[in-house]
């Protein structure tokens, strides 16, 4: 966990005692919500293994916000930090291991560490420049270009790997039908 925090913030030695000592450990099993729409969310999840889906259900069918994997943080932010209800599910798409701190734990930590709160402020503004490349990505470029710029960047191969063709379609904004038929004429060239 130690090495994966560094990647965000450089947290002290004591901060990662703490969160050892106030983090339970929890494992869902493939397809277990960790998170349901229109519940509280009272948990922020430090994922260790395994692979989750954000999503929300419209008409019946799940459309895709986002991935995370290990080393990711995990949580629905508008639900967590707002103290609301989510409008998010997350499910572990995989045997997922968690480290879990409860919202009671979250403040401790938030008030007893000051690199608490410089590695949470990371954590956000890693989720906001994410949020915001994809959302420049969704509305600026065709879903030819949207396919063709995870290709290069190697993620459709990372997520082709651990979750079924039609959530990437959901997830790049599209059906699994016309996914299909764009990566077809894609793999062509």
């Amino acid at each position: 966990m130690y090495e994966y925090l560094k990647q965000y913030y450089p947290v002290s030695d004591e901060l990662c005692e703490a969160l050892l000592t106030c983090c339970e450990q929890k494992e869902f099993s493939k397809k277990e919500l960790l998170i349901s729409a229109g519940s509280a969310c009272n948990n922020l999840y430090f994922i260790s293994e395994g692979f989750c889906i954000c999503y929300f259900e419209k008409d019946g069918r799940e459309h895709v916000v986002r991935f995370f994997k290990e080393g990711d943080f995990c949580t629905s932010f508008h639900g967590f930090l707002g103290h609301k209800k989510s409008f998010l599910c997350v499910r572990a798409s995989e045997k997922t291991t968690v480290l879990c701190v409860s919202r009671r734990n979250f403040e401790y930590l938030w008030k007893s560490f000051d690199d608490f709160a410089c590695l949470i402020y990371a954590i956000l503004e890693k989720h906001a420049i994410e949020y915001e490349e994809k959302y420049f990505r969704m509305r600026s470029l065709s879903p030819a270009e949207r396919i063709r710029y995870y290709i290069e960047n190697h993620e459709i191969q990372m997520l082709l790997k651990r979750v079924p063709q039609y959530l990437i379609a959901s997830y790049l904004q599209m059906t699994a039908e016309h996914y299909a038929k764009l990566q077809s004429q894609l793999n062509k060239r």
